[in-house]
């Protein structure tokens, strides 16, 4: 009986789990496995994506804020705060002036790049 409990209670929060994931915003396993070359990394829950090549980003005047965190791992399937699918260990990550804080800047070889938030709604 106790087992059945913990498979139900298992199945219960794979359920749950799998209609967030579907229902918020994107993870990183489902934008690799739409874009294996995707150039995204998670922080504070949020996956960010390469933006250098969207025109209405690059039109903004985006200066580079305070250092926020850098990229402590590299993996193209197991994702957690700070893991990036290319940039490399140690790029540094900092906020901009952009004021809702959908984009950040990574800095790596003295190059800028921004980076957008996805966000779902």
């Amino acid at each position: 009986m106790e087992v059945l409990k913990k498979y139900s209670l298992l199945i219960f929060f794979s359920l749950i789990i799998s209609a967030c994931s579907q229902n918020g915003n994107p993870n990183p396993k489902e934008i690799l496995s739409e874009n294996p070359q995707a150039d995204i990394f998670q922080f504070n829950g949020i996956v960010y994506i390469n933006a250098s090549d969207v025109d209405w980003i690059m039109e903004q005047e985006l200066k580079k804020g305070e250092l926020i965190g850098e990229i402590k791992n590299v993996s193209s399937s197991i994702f957690k705060d700070g893991t990036a699918s290319v940039l490399p260990v140690g790029t540094k990550l900092y906020n901009t002036n952009n004021l809702n804080g959908d984009i950040i800047i990574a800095e790596y070889k003295d190059k800028l790049i921004p980076y957008l938030g996805l966000y779902e709604g």
